[in-house]
């Protein structure tokens, strides 16, 4: 294919997108690394209410491969976290890297240098939990290749380290992990010579122990003897499955077509309060992108927020429940709820919080986590207040039988005076 890229998805985008703000052509196609086998990468940005984004689709286009990745504002930035959070910067580098095809102006130049910022930065340093898990796996990987007879198995095993051996040695660096074909550039990228060993293990069973060895000393060493992971002992009565007929996140994400993990719901446990606050964190800064400042939610320190809830445990507020909803044996969300509390009211219930990590949306946990909560609460009238401009969380609620109620109010955040105004949706039961 000897055609012009640009000029092409240029055609694509006006055809297809008439009314779209902004749209870059993206990838190899338009790097040294262009191929025969190159297709179009085409993230498109629509103006907001375009009920059909976000989404991905695949198609052919004058003899090109396309991949179609469009957007609203709200999404794009919700899509940013979500790369940040998975630590994979996939739609930061189509944005950064692409070149422009139509709608080129100040709102595509800030994010396009907002995007170089944060591929240049790298990733936040991972969490400690997380560390400790991929230490365990690894060091049981190399366990089981060391005593491992059978030939199949051992490739299996040694595949199995070898892919791991290289996301650890990016996490230990805070770099950047990278899938496929990324994964052998972001290696080359963090260290040159390091990836030259990776790449010559490959296949050799002795050979991929010694370097997943190497990035596991690196990594603070085995990891074994002590390793604890709570398990879950959900009382019954909390348990709630996820709902499928509102299985909708807080954001307003609808689920995919394959059925969704169920989400165990259950009180909170002190061991929890990390995890917890990782995933409020997450859950802020990807779905306050387009409302809060940057600055702000770039800040947000799960350490601190976890600090904050083991003294919430401690002195929780009067009629205060925290339930945590748990997928697969990973904590995803939680909602805090108990009687109204401005002006306090004790024949009104309130949903005072309820998140769910990036990862998890459109997975059914908030439902869940809302469901759980609205049969704890036994008050016939409960009420949320909600940012006004969050336009997703609104339409989550009002799913759940929650409407506008005429109050509205504005929202500060610690240490700001800067409003941000807020609506009130009340659910009426009988």
């Amino acid at each position: 294919m000897d055609r012009d890229p640009v000029a092409d998805a240029r055609d694509l985008v006006r055809e297809r997108f008439p009314a779209a703000r902004w749209a870059v052509v993206t990838g190899s196609v338009v790097t040294v690394r262009r191929t025969a086998g190159s297709d179009l990468d085409v993230v498109v940005l629509m103006p907001d209410g375009d009920e059909r984004v976000p989404f991905r689709q695949s198609l052919f286009w004058q003899g090109w491969p396309v991949e179609l990745f469009v957007h609203d504002q709200a999404s794009v930035e919700v899509y940013l976290a979500k790369s940040m959070a998975g630590r994979q910067p996939t739609l930061q580098r189509m944005i950064a890297e692409g070149a422009p095809v139509t709608g080129a102006g100040p709102d595509l130049d800030d994010l396009r240098v907002r995007c170089e910022q944060v591929l240049v930065a790298g990733p936040p340093p991972v969490q400690e939990d997380e560390l400790r898990r991929a230490r365990y796996g690894l060091t049981d990987l190399l366990d089981d290749l060391t005593h491992s007879v059978d030939p199949g198995e051992t490739v299996a095993i040694t595949t199995a380290a070898w892919l791991a051996a290289a996301t650890l040695a990016c996490d230990v660096a805070s770099h950047w992990r990278g899938g496929g074909k990324w994964i052998v550039r972001e290696l080359r990228d963090l260290d040159p010579a390091f990836a030259h060993r990776w790449l010559s293990a490959h296949g050799d069973a002795r050979a991929v122990a010694a370097v997943a060895s190497e990035v596991l000393a690196s990594a603070g060493g085995p990891l074994f003897d002590g390793y604890h992971v709570a398990g879950e002992r959900p009382p019954p009565v909390t348990e709630v499955a996820a709902t499928p007929i509102m299985a909708v996140d807080t954001c307003g994400h609808a689920p995919a077509s394959a059925p969704p993990p169920s989400a165990v719901v259950r009180p909170e446990r002190p061991q929890d309060c990390a995890a917890v606050a990782a995933a409020h964190v997450a859950a802020w800064q990807a779905g306050y992108a387009h409302i809060l400042p940057r600055d702000l939610l770039n800040g947000l320190d799960a350490d601190t927020w976890a600090q904050r809830r083991r003294e919430r445990l401690d002195q929780p507020a009067a009629d205060e429940v925290t339930l945590v909803a748990e997928t697969a044996g990973h904590l995803v969300g939680h909602v805090t709820f108990g009687r109204y509390r401005t002006p306090p009211d004790q024949d009104v219930g309130e949903i005072w919080a309820c998140y769910v990590h990036p990862d998890h949306w459109g997975t059914g946990a908030g439902s869940s986590l809302l469901t759980a909560a609205l049969a704890v609460l036994p008050q016939p009238q409960v009420r949320v207040w909600v940012l006004r401009d969050n336009h997703r969380a609104r339409r989550f609620y009002q799913r759940h039988g929650f409407h506008p109620d005429g109050t509205v109010g504005d929202y500060r955040t610690s240490g700001s005076d800067t409003p941000y105004p807020e609506v009130r949706l009340t659910l009426h039961r009988p």
